[in-house]
């Protein structure tokens, strides 16, 4: 029995490191050819990109969070596509810009023009979701 439950645990483990090594290399792919419409934000750096012009979508989201992984794809892709800029936000290394928003739950997306802060929405939500809310802006 002991020697099933570890099979099953290691092979759950190698599945989610398939899965996390795949969205990853997706995610570089996809970051090199939009890297105007698609940031990753840092401390020093994101003031200049949140005034930018037109609509600005936030992502806060981490590494370990299983469905910012998978929001994080719908994102990259739809934002761009409808004329917004993506700005990546990872709590774990920029704890202070989720604290400035309050982010207390992870995917926390908000929507910003010109600096000011329009919607957010929390969690995992599919592209037809995430295009009513760039519409609503």
């Amino acid at each position: 029995m002991l020697r099933a439950a570890s099979f099953t645990l290691r092979a759950a483990h190698q599945s989610r490191l398939a899965f996390s090594q795949g969205c990853s290399a997706g995610a570089r792919a996809f970051s090199t050819a939009n890297t105007d419409k698609v940031v990753t934000a840092t401390v020093e750096n994101f003031d200049e990109h949140l005034n930018s012009e037109g609509l600005v979508i936030v992502d806060f989201t981490a590494e370990w969070c299983p469905p910012c992984r998978m929001l994080g794809p719908v994102l990259k892709s739809v934002v761009p596509e409808n004329g917004g800029k993506l700005i990546i936000v990872d709590t774990d290394d920029s704890p202070e810009i989720a604290t400035r928003y309050s982010i207390s739950s992870l995917p926390t997306v908000l929507a910003f023009r010109e600096g000011k802060r329009l919607g957010a929405f929390v969690g995992a939500q599919p592209a037809s979701f995430v295009q009513d809310f760039m519409k609503k802006y």
